[in-house]
């Protein structure tokens, strides 16, 4: 069957060539063809879902082991939790002390003997089970450690983020003080009487930014389509502008319309700079909107092309001006209540202040932490968003922790500037009460009145103000701040600026201060330790030291394929790792659709695939440089969609390099690292779950899991791409980490790409498996689903039919009893059998024959059992209605015949098979219960139908065998 062009832009020839060099060397002599995987290629899924998905993934491979079927797996595609296991089972198969593909089949069997595994590899599944508790396996020490390194790293990053918006605030203290000395005329030092709050005069910027920006923006764009000859000249809007020009003047010549109103000549001169303005930003929109290279059919098109473009620009500009607006107005407003703070705290003593003041920063403390609560929903495995209601909850609770800090630090630019004096010039304040200690001061002022010296009681302000008293001379009283001020406020300017330039040029810490480090550290000595003979030692090392032999480079554990007609003894799968490129905001990389928010990454062994067309192509990880290599030649990476011959462009590249069709390569991890990757839930970064209030929170607390990876290509390299502002380049680190608290993500049209957990896009793992189209797949479903509403595969169906055009349809109860013999209809069933509750039998009418139906009740009673552990799909796509495929796919579900200790282990926990996600910390008990229901799914579904071990059965076959057999 030929390739279509769909199948060749998602799965490009070249990648399949690789791929198969691979596959012919696992099975020496099977026939593959050169176009496409066959019909015997097997691919198997495993889904997100912690270490229960890993336990449980654990326990289905056992069976297959038991039966013989482990070395038929071809692929195996791996996300989050289910990624543990596929890390564990590739780490195995690459360790030297494994000869061949039946001693991995003799470690994984339950009933293997001492005798049959290898020398040297320890017992694999009782190291997977002692370490059930992989983030503190020691327990209470491990615990202190995790709180030591989340403590060291949450003081260290909010020391980098804080001083740099203590930056911004001296900044503004900075310049509001060098225009008080420079320009005493402008009166920002002057007094007010009395006030609810102290203004700042910052509170003009935003302003005049509205006026002088946005407005002319907003009035040019009705200015546009001035000369359309067929409107009459009376409707032109040029008009509105004269008139508008006529009454500013009128204004300004002294008419008062309302003549009480004495501000109206200012009025007149700031409505005629807005005036000219708008005609410089119709100008300048219409300049940029000029096209003389395209060919237009006549100068009508040419004008309405150019009207439409002149509009959009002016439409975006407006939206520039509103955010830049809106972020002064936000900016004044933090600098007038962290000044009216200071001031009152300077002035008041009174135990009430105190204590509010107390239980604002309580307040402050307590909301970073209760971000927990929140991360938890936000990262629920079935991929939900938050409702609503809970989303704006969180998104005001952040915003509110977010306005608390800054009004801290607000107060501490104020105090810095004031030299932690009282303040003069300041209003009286009218909800709080002066202590006489500090708002009033009796002084004896002469007065001649008759001849007669009175005294008389002035405020504190005006004693600055007759006694000239400076803060740089001390003293008591307010404080009248002078070129010494200036002199010290410039020195912690200096200082917070060196230090931010020297945070914002040590790229490492940006990831070194995440839990990421920590996270994947000891995924890897859980899971690829799990194989490594240093830790079978008599005086074996502890799982939270570093051992050689645990983690491992993609170079060694995807080594490249045999020579042609070699073939590999060991028979390892193809494993293939996904993550997630988080993209919240339009970096012109057109890769994902908005309400994504993000886009796939797969590593494998002979590619990185983004999305569904771009791809970076090698024979091996060797193709690219490794420390102290000289660079391969460009020929040796193959990037799709390629540069067209005699183009200038192929458009937007994920993998453009230059000119040239190469790829330099990104960072090179570790795959403990890309395992860590594929299984960070919980960060600033949830893909389609990514929101604001969720960022915030997550930042605020370092609650940040996912890895900002260097990915080689410049964006410069691309075109239409987004250029870096100055500023973020000087200071990488802090644009970086703001772009995570403030979930702005630009995908890849950046050079670092934010990745976080594979589930983020897509949950299952199946995505890459219906990209090449395989025949035979199947689908381990372990992601936390209590209500069994099957959120993961409903999306997994949606991104296959959206992005490669796959129908993946389920049989119904008809098809099932056409497909499926008598002997095994107890272990398939529709997906609505693979629920748990009470069922009962009601009457259905189906082309006038009556039959029984089995109906499940609402709500899900965790109590009770589900009808089936497997369900059964075909998989065809649009573009080849001849091809058909089969899903099989497996979630862990309870039917009542389990062993008893899984049916005690049910009864004593009811959210068994779904307890959630947020659990890692599985005891001897919880751990067994799932790998052993895992084995006896595994065995009931593969038992009968393929040939075993031990031979051939006479059973009639099961649908497994549209998989192995």
């Amino acid at each position: 069957m030929s390739r279509t062009p769909a199948y060749d832009e998602a799965y490009p020839r070249e990648l399949w060539s690789h791929e198969r060099a691979h596959l012919k060397a696992r099975v020496p002599g099977r026939d593959l063809p050169d176009d496409r995987p066959s019909r015997e290629v097997v691919g198997v899924a495993l889904s997100g879902g912690g270490i229960r998905s890993a336990t449980f993934c654990l326990g289905v491979f056992q069976a297959l082991a038991r039966l013989g079927q482990l070395a038929r797996i071809d692929y195996i595609s791996t996300v989050s939790g289910g990624g543990y296991f596929g890390s564990f089972l590739g780490r195995l198969y690459q360790r030297k002390e494994i000869a061949d593909a039946e001693q991995v089949r003799a470690l994984l069997d339950p009933a293997g003997t001492a005798s049959q595994r290898p020398a040297g590899i320890p017992d694999v599944v009782a190291w997977l089970r002692e370490n059930g508790r992989y983030l503190s396996p020691n327990g209470a020490g491990d615990l202190l450690i995790g709180a030591a390194i989340a403590l060291r790293n949450w003081v260290t990053i909010h020391v980098v983020v804080l001083s740099f918006a203590l930056l911004m605030l001296i900044t503004g203290q900075l310049v509001r003080l060098t225009l008080e000395l420079r320009y005493p005329a402008l009166g920002l030092d002057q007094s007010q009487a009395t006030a609810w709050l102290w203004w700042s005069p910052w509170i003009v910027v935003p302003g005049l930014t509205f006026v002088c920006w946005a407005v002319p923006l907003a009035w040019a764009f009705w200015m546009t389509g001035l000369w359309r000859r067929h409107r009459p000249v009376i409707e032109w809007p040029v008009w509105g502008v004269v008139l508008t020009a006529v009454i500013a003047l009128a204004l300004r010549k002294g008419w008062r319309p309302l003549g009480w109103v004495e501000w109206w000549p200012q009025v007149g001169n700031v409505v005629l700079v807005a005036i000219v303005l708008t005609w410089v930003a119709w100008g300048i929109a219409l300049w940029k909107a000029t096209d003389k290279e395209t060919v237009f059919p006549s100068v009508e098109s040419r004008k309405v092309f150019e009207i439409d473009r002149q509009r959009n620009l002016l439409s975006t500009y407006l939206k520039a001006a509103l955010v830049v607006t809106g972020a002064m107005l936000a900016f004044a407003l933090v600098d007038s209540i962290g000044q009216t703070l200071y001031l009152v705290r300077m002035r008041s003593i009174d135990r009430s202040f105190n204590a509010l003041y107390s239980a604002l920063a309580a307040l402050a403390g307590a909301a970073a932490f209760a971000q927990r609560i929140t991360t938890a929903l936000a990262g629920r495995a079935n991929g939900g968003r938050l409702r609503l209601p809970v989303a704006a909850l969180v998104t005001a609770a952040a915003l509110a922790v977010t306005a608390l800090l800054l009004i801290s630090l607000s107060v501490l630019a104020h105090a810095l500037s004031w030299q932690f004096q009282e303040p003069s010039g300041g209003p009286t304040i009218k909800w709080i009460t002066p202590s006489p200690a500090r708002g009033t001061f009796n002084v004896q002022i002469p007065e001649t009145a008759g001849g007669t010296v009175t005294a008389t009681t002035v405020a504190a302000p005006e004693i600055a103000r007759l006694a000239d008293r400076s803060c740089d001379t001390g003293g008591t009283g307010p404080c009248v701040r002078g070129a010494g001020t200036l002199q010290i406020v410039g020195l912690f300017w200096a200082i917070l600026l060196a230090f931010a330039l020297l945070f914002g040029r040590c790229w490492p810490f940006i990831n070194q201060s995440s839990l990421h480090s920590m996270y994947s550290a000891r995924l890897t000595r859980a899971y690829l330790g799990a194989s490594n003979p240093r830790r079978t030692a008599v005086d074996r090392e502890r799982i939270t030291d570093v051992v050689p032999g645990d983690n491992t480079d993609p170079i060694d554990y995807w080594p490249p394929a045999p020579a042609p007609g070699a073939a590999d003894p060991k028979a390892r799968p193809l494993h293939l790792i996904n993550v997630t490129i988080n993209e919240t905001v339009d970096g012109r990389s057109n890769v994902q659709q908005q309400d994504r928010k993000g886009t796939g990454l797969a590593v494998g062994p002979c590619s990185f695939s983004v999305g569904v067309r771009h791809h970076a192509v090698f024979e091996s990880h060797r193709a690219f440089r490794s420390a102290g290599a000289p660079a391969p030649a460009p020929r040796e990476v193959t990037v799709f969609p390629g540069r067209p011959a005699g183009a200038e462009g192929a458009g937007y590249r994920v993998f453009a390099a230059g000119t040239g069709p190469g790829w330099p390569g990104g960072e090179s991890l570790s795959i403990g690292k890309w395992t860590g990757i594929s299984g960070a839930a919980f960060s600033t970064g949830l893909g389609s779950r990514t929101s604001l209030g969720l960022s915030l929170l997550c930042g605020l607390a370092n609650v940040r899991l996912g890895y900002w990876w260097n990915s080689g290509v410049s964006p410069s390299w691309r075109s239409g791409g987004r250029r870096p502002w100055p500023l973020e380049k000087i200071f990488a680190v802090q644009s970086y980490l703001f772009s995570e608290f403030l979930s702005r993500f630009s995908g890849t049209s950046r050079r670092h790409w934010y990745l976080s957990d594979g589930g983020h896009f897509e949950n299952m793992g199946a995505y890459e498996l219906i990209r090449r189209r395989l025949a035979r797949i199947m689908l381990i479903d372990a992601e936390a689903d209590p209500h069994y509403t099957f959120d993961g595969l409903a999306n997994l169906i949606r991104k296959a039919r959206l992005d490669f055009g796959a129908r993946i349809e389920f049989l119904t109860e008809k098809g099932i009893e056409e497909c499926v013999p008598q002997a095994h209809r107890h272990l398939f069933g529709t997906l609505e059998q693979l629920r748990r509750g009470k069922w009962s039998q009601e009457p259905v009418k189906e082309r006038l024959i009556d039959r029984l139906r089995l109906t499940v009740d609402e709500p899900v009673d965790e109590a009770r059992h589900s009808l089936a552990h497997a369900a059964l799909a075909r998989v065809t796509f649009v573009d080849e209605p001849a091809w058909e495929g089969w899903l099989l796919y497996i979630k862990p579900t309870l039917v009542g015949d389990e062993p008893a200790d899984i049916v005690q282990y049910h009864r004593a926990h009811l959210p068994f098979p779904q307890e959630t996600t947020a659990d890692q910390f599985f005891d001897e008990a919880q751990w067994e219960s799932y790998r052993m229901l895992g084995y006896h799914i595994g065995l009931d579904v593969f038992g009968t139908g393929v040939p075993a071990a031990t031979g051939p059965t006479s059973v009639p076959p099961s649908p497994a065998a549209r998989i192995f057999g």
